[in-house]
């Protein structure tokens, strides 16, 4: 009996976090169908800067959300992967998503950070 209330809780929190990516997903615009090669080779998100030239990513958040329904929450510092992520990106499989979100920039003559639009990778 103990266990099964350590285990309701879990599954609705696993739920609602599933419940909100999958909203997320839905209203995500920026949906990419990329190969698992091409996925794989990615070493970077330097190229869906507005400006690639002038601008440069100071972090972002990967969430990896693979088949079977886990979710990864990956911060990373600046536009090349961290260990994590390339890990996370080294066992994908067909199905597989990365939502890159919270993404911030610093552009030429910006006096702060700013946002970019999240975009979500699905593995084909």
């Amino acid at each position: 009996m103990q266990i099964f209330r350590q285990i309701v809780p879990m599954a609705f929190f696993l739920i609602a976090i599933l419940g909100l990516m999958a909203a997320n997903t839905q209203q995500n615009s920026n949906r990419i169908a990329v190969s698992n090669g091409k996925m794989r080779a990615t070493k970077e998100i330097q190229e869906r800067l507005p400006d690639p030239v002038k601008c440069k990513v100071l972090k972002f958040t990967l969430y990896h959300l693979s088949r079977s329904n886990d979710v990864k929450k990956i911060v990373n510092e600046g536009s090349k992967f961290n260990a994590e992520v390339r890990a996370a990106i080294a066992s994908s499989r067909v199905g597989d998503e990365f939502q890159f979100t919270e993404i911030r920039t610093v552009c030429e003559g910006d006096a702060a950070g700013r946002p970019v639009p999240s975009f979500t990778y699905v593995v084909k």
